[in-house]
């Protein structure tokens, strides 16, 4: 029944609201632990970081995390709604000549030989 009923009314337009308080985040956060302990019949004694992996569930805080990386990555390949696509951080060229952008040399080495030279000799 939480996950059904509750959990979604806790998730419901998270990346919106993710840039709240700490205080709020944690406030949220305590439905879901309440929810684990009534489901489990734990008391207050036991730990949380463990009810939650008996449950197998992720914290709030890291769904939130995993629904901005899949909104994001809709919104590179296109299947986010337009409206979102301009808002992806577009990369920009240095508007500056830098004196030493020409003097910036790339070191080649052997990986290989550098990686044999520690290995002991059998």
């Amino acid at each position: 029944m939480y996950i059904t009923f509750i959990r979604p009314l806790l998730e419901y337009a998270d990346i919106v609201w993710d840039n709240c308080s700490i205080e709020l985040k944690n406030d949220i956060e305590a439905v879901q632990h309440e929810a684990a302990r009534i489901v489990t019949g734990a008391t207050k004694l036991c730990r949380i970081d463990r009810l939650m992996a008996d449950l197998n569930w992720d914290t709030l805080a890291e769904r939130r995390r995993k629904h901005r990386l899949i909104v994001f990555f809709k919104m590179t390949i296109g299947l986010s709604p337009e409206y979102l696509t301009p808002l992806i951080p577009q990369p920009q060229a240095q508007p500056y000549v830098l004196r030493n952008r020409a003097d910036v040399s790339v070191i080649h080495c052997n990986t290989q030989a550098y990686a044999s030279s520690f290995l002991p000799l059998t």
